[in-house]
């Protein structure tokens, strides 16, 4: 019988024989229990005559320095019983795996709020975040890894893979962190096409966005004069707030519009993509509230959470399509500071998105200039407006609740009057105000072509109402119930 090499343990502890094995040691090992046994044969004489010639020695080229392998198993697959508190059970080409349990169910939210009161002082500035740069460094600082996790649930989703309940699960309570992601992402394309213009050529070519003087060329539907005629004005027909107590048109709608000022009426062009389900009632846009701030709100503690769930109520679970609030500074009648008011408003937002499946987003206020308005009381009004959804964009990264401005304006730069960011390539330059301070044309159509744009790209990132996932072999855990 041909004798099979053992490996030589070291110890008498049979883990600290495998740890000690070297590789050769582990490969006549490995090749004598895969039945590829080493011959000890010698070959005699009239074997080696048939053989031919006997070629000469070759020298032997000096030993390998044995290398030391650790021979002990992987950390995974675990048993269920070995598990620590904060390891998920090892699932092949699960999302979650060697990811930390323990924030199965996202940040909490104290937490947020902590982070919050640093950055602002108790909520009582806002110098320290309002800055464009110093605002976009601390966006990507405080990106929720939970987004980017439900991000590559949704990536298989999409691409027509099945996943786990755990997968589902997670996906499900921190769908706020991935539509917050999303969110940003929207964002930064929006403003990609922008380009630096200089302040000389602006005035040189009277591209001005509020028409003052009256023109013979007006336009009778906006009141202000067209760059291109023989096209139909696009604020000769708008799309109005419904009420949700009456019965809806047959349309496949994509979205709802829960407009105030800005928004209150659309252009046309999104009358069958928008549902407009703007807020006519005064008192209905009010958030006041006493709730301590480290507390999360219910979603029908304050007048608008109630408001949004009217009609948010108006489709069945499986049918509900995304949703934007609109926040204008003008309409809040409160003597508190901005930075109490946002944080209330993104903790109403948050509420809701609980108990709504596809995207809730926050959506600024267009700047609208004042009647006794100066060419730069309007620069200082934008400039403002910026500084305020720069705040409130930092905010709602840090709670989970996604923040998003139109950039349909002309936006000035914080570092001179010397160039503005204009968007010359695909806008008409047009005036957005006429001397009435009334939204013109050109105004709505870049509304719309903003909106409808977000709204495709929603359409492709919302979670699915209905996910058929297939269950694991965990015990005990929320998602297995």
């Amino acid at each position: 019988m041909l004798s099979t090499p053992e490996p030589e343990l070291t110890s008498d502890s049979e883990d600290e024989g495998w740890t000690t094995m070297t590789a050769e040691q582990y490969e006549k090992y490995i090749n004598s229990s895969s039945g590829e046994e080493e011959s000890t044969h010698e070959p005699g004489p009239s074997e080696q005559a048939s053989a031919g010639p006997v070629p000469r020695e070759q020298p032997k080229k000096p030993a390998k320095k044995s290398v030391t392998r650790s021979l002990t198993p992987l950390p995974f697959p675990r048993e269920q019983e070995n598990l620590t508190e904060s390891e998920y059970l090892f699932i092949a080409n699960d999302s979650l795996n060697f990811q930390n349990k323990r924030r199965h169910f996202g940040p909490d939210f104290r937490k947020q709020v902590q982070e919050i009161f640093k950055l602002t002082d108790n909520l009582t500035q806002t110098v320290a975040i309002e800055d464009p740069t110093r605002s976009s460094v601390l966006c990507k600082a405080n990106y929720s890894s939970e987004g980017h996790l439900c991000a590559n649930i949704m990536k298989k989703i999409n691409d027509g893979e099945r996943i786990s309940t755990r997968e589902a699960h997670f996906l499900e309570h921190n769908r706020n962190w991935y539509y917050s992601s999303v969110g940003q992402d929207l964002s930064t394309l929006l403003l990609m096409d922008f380009k630096a213009i200089r302040t000389e050529e602006i005035e040189a070519n009277n591209w001005v966005e509020i028409q003052v003087k009256r023109s013979p060329q007006d336009c009778i539907d906006c009141l202000t004069e067209h760059k291109y005629r023989g096209f139909d004005c696009t604020k000769r027909n708008l799309n109005g707030p419904l009420s949700c107590e009456l019965s809806l048109p047959q349309i496949p709608y994509s979205s709802i519009m829960i407009g105030v000022q800005s928004y209150l009426n659309m252009p046309w062009v999104t009358v069958n993509s928008i549902l407009n389900f703007s807020l006519t009632e005064a008192s209905d846009y009010d958030w006041e509230t006493t709730v301590p701030w480290d507390e999360e709100l219910e979603s029908q503690s304050t007048p608008l959470g109630r408001a949004v769930m009217k009609r948010m109520n108006v489709f069945k679970f499986e049918h509900r399509l995304p949703m934007f609030i609109e926040f204008c500074w003008e309409k809040v009648k409160t003597e508190k500071p901005f930075i109490v008011v946002i944080f209330n408003f993104l903790r109403v937002v948050k509420s809701l998105q609980k108990l709504h499946q596809p995207p809730i987003i926050a959506l600024m206020s267009l700047a609208t200039p004042h009647r006794k308005h100066t060419a730069n009381s309007y620069l200082n009004l934008k400039r403002e407006v910026i500084r305020k959804s720069c705040v409130a964009r930092l905010l709602g990264i840090i709670m989970g609740v996604p923040f998003m401005e139109l950039p349909i304006q002309r936006r000035p730069s914080f570092t001179g009057d010397m160039f503005q960011w204009n968007k010359s390539d695909t806008w008409n330059m047009e005036p957005l105000f006429n001397r009435n301070i009334q939204f013109t044309g050109e105004m709505m159509q870049r509304m719309g072509n903003d909106l409808l744009w977000i709204t495709r790209h929603l359409t492709g990132v919302t979670i699915p109402h209905t996910l058929t996932p297939y269950e694991t072999e965990e015990e005990n855990e929320p998602w297995c119930e």
